[in-house]
């Protein structure tokens, strides 16, 4: 019998971080679930990202780990075509990828290919047949013409079920903080978090004896030093674990990024301390914060230790009221994969 064959065009590295392949990943287990192969195509393999990979077969652009080749998107599609069209049948391509949108997709589609794609910038244009975002009305003005299927809003947040049903941690005290800013922290946002822990410790704001949990993405070249953070008495370091699930789940408070680990603390109802470290973050970012489940820093560039000094005191008396708002709002349910899934067969059948 013949198998359904799904590619997804992804890439790991330090400026996409590793939020697009998780996605995928998570939305390529349901293709799997349902007996289809699902093949990977990436620009060329990660040497340092410990990945999931369980069911999925790799295809590369480059075989070379370091290659410093930049692809226009026409070179990339045609370096696609080529790979889609050795492995034969493909009923479906979707693409999750900053640097590849209208001129990549079309191409695909001149070829007859189905194309999907995963955005969460609000004006890039595409050519697609199915656009999902997290991001509700996420349409460029100039997409309107186009026979495209739209996905967006926080029904089809591509997470793990493993979220659902993990109870909500509740506490007066701030006992466990997590610090957490993707897998590159190109803009030093650990380092600002714990300078601002350390004049809390010093302020006599929280005790020294604070869990800091810190986790350190497989891209990120910085390491952190315990020998720097003296008033820090029980900090602990991950670099790379193998999810985040138990670390957001035991902590009273989270200081992230507006990206997918964003989406596992409001989805693990976790009261979170938000900076924007990418442009594509501010519209999702804005939406919480205009919810009040979440307390935003502001942009990178104009946050500092200081400004997380100032959040933390405003949101460090009102956790349990920001969890108990979160659980009423059920904002993300986990079931978004399985909706993007059913839709695409639909589609494709």
């Amino acid at each position: 019998m013949k198998r359904d064959k799904v590619v997804f065009r992804v890439d790991i590295n330090a400026n996409q971080g590793l939020g697009h392949y998780k996605r995928c990943y998570v939305l390529a287990q349901h293709f799997l679930m349902q007996g289809w192969k699902v093949y990977f195509l990436m620009e060329c393999p990660c040497p340092n990202a410990d990945i999931k990979t369980t069911g999925i077969n790799f295809r590369y652009l480059f075989d070379t780990k370091n290659t410093n080749a930049k692809l226009t998107q026409t070179e990339d599609a045609i370096k696609t075509l080529e790979i889609l069209k050795s492995l034969t049948d493909i009923s479906c391509v979707i693409v999750d990828n900053y640097h590849l949108d209208f001129v990549w997709e079309k191409a695909l589609k001149q070829q007859g290919y189905f194309v999907g794609a995963i955005d969460d910038y609000h004006d890039r244009e595409h050519c697609c047949d199915l656009k999902i975002s997290d991001n509700d009305a996420n349409c460029f003005e100039g997409e309107l013409g186009h026979s495209m299927v739209l996905l967006t809003g926080l029904e089809y947040v591509l997470i793990s079920s493993d979220h659902c049903g993990v109870p909500a941690k509740k506490s007066n005290k701030i006992n466990n903080i997590l610090i957490t800013y993707g897998a590159s922290d190109l803009t030093n946002e650990t380092l600002k978090a714990l300078s601002c822990i350390e004049y809390l410790i010093r302020s006599k704001s929280i005790e020294n004896d604070v869990c800091i949990n810190v986790v350190l993405g497989p891209l990120d070249s910085k390491g952190i030093e315990k020998k720097n953070f003296p008033l820090i008495k029980n900090l602990l370091v991950y670099r790379s674990p193998d999810g985040l699930i138990d670390l957001i789940s035991q902590a009273d408070l989270v200081f992230t990024a507006g990206g997918n680990t964003l989406i596992e603390c409001i989805a693990l109802r976790r009261p979170t301390i938000v900076t924007v470290t990418a442009d594509n973050q501010q519209s999702i970012t804005d939406k919480l914060q205009c919810l009040d489940v979440i307390t935003v820093s502001g942009q990178s560039k104009s946050v500092s230790w200081k400004t997380l000094v100032n959040n933390f005191l405003e949101v460090a008396d009102r956790t349990t009221p920001i969890i108990e708002a979160m659980e009423r709002m059920s904002l993300i349910d986990c079931l978004g994969a399985e909706r993007v899934y059913q839709k695409i067969r639909s589609l494709t059948r």
